[in-house]
């Protein structure tokens, strides 16, 4: 469903975000990123919203062709919903409120100041209903725990009906327990609805666990690309050694997700 072909990222001309990518993602999948902090996982992730502007190649959709113009990153976007580590909610709203956010991209942020049709507002409560908060619909979020808020998220990304989810670290301040919550749901929501996922994680157990696929980055360069099966010791050590040169990179089969 997206392609990203030969895309890089960089700062300056010794600053290297991200070296030049070949990536495909499939609809339905559940693609985790891993590598230490600074390995180019979230550029990779904003790339493919094009929250990043590439600095060579290009973001391709199945739908869309390439990303090229203003108006078919609007249409992008509005099909790709972001989760975030910080939740990224707004603290005096509901719960329904923040979840009914995910509609902006649809009416714009000044329709979003009056009220909703009856239609999106049951969206809303549906999604809030599939993350298992529809009790607390009414409850301002800076009162639920940071698990809770999290699950709000993944109802404001639902209700912006996507074919793809981003989520950049999106358990890495919670407990083990909200953090397998979390990434079940969003596992069980990719599998139910066919909407692919492309997740950064830290947690190399969480990513076997929870993965279809597991990518890694070090030093902004794809060197894994396998699925959790075959994941071992000596591709991990590769990932999370310190103090390491830039990768060369490796070139591979990419994996087929499940």
């Amino acid at each position: 469903m997206l392609n990203l072909r030969n895309l890089s990222k960089s700062y300056a001309a010794d600053a290297v975000a991200l070296a030049p990518t070949n990536l495909r993602i499939e609809r339905g999948s559940f693609t985790v990123l891993l590598g230490q902090s600074g390995a180019g996982k979230s550029t990779l992730l904003r790339c493919m919203n094009l929250l990043e502007t590439p600095s060579v190649g290009e973001v391709v959709s199945d739908t869309l062709g390439i990303l090229d113009s203003p108006a078919k990153i609007r249409a992008h976007r509005r099909k790709t919903a972001m989760i975030f580590q910080q939740h990224q909610l707004l603290p005096r709203l509901t719960s329904l409120q923040n979840a009914l956010l995910g509609r902006i991209g649809n009416h714009g942020m000044l329709r979003m100041l009056l009220p909703l049709p009856e239609a999106e507002c049951q969206l809303a409560l549906d999604a809030l209903e599939r993350v298992g908060l529809l009790e607390k619909a009414g409850t301002q979020v800076r009162h639920l725990s940071g698990g809770q808020q999290q699950r709000v998220g993944i109802a404001r990304a639902l209700v912006q009906q996507p074919d793809m989810i981003l989520a950049d670290e999106p358990v890495a301040s919670l407990d083990p327990a909200s953090a397998d919550r979390v990434l079940g749901l969003l596992r069980e929501i990719c599998r139910e609805r066919r909407i692919a996922v492309v997740a950064s994680l830290h947690q190399v157990d969480l990513a076997r666990r929870f993965a279809d696929r597991i990518v890694g980055l070090e030093h902004g360069h794809i060197v894994l690309d396998t699925v959790p099966a075959t994941l071992d010791d000596a591709q991990l050590s590769r990932l999370y050694t310190t103090a390491r040169a830039p990768a060369t990179p490796t070139h591979f089969a990419p994996a087929i997700a499940a």
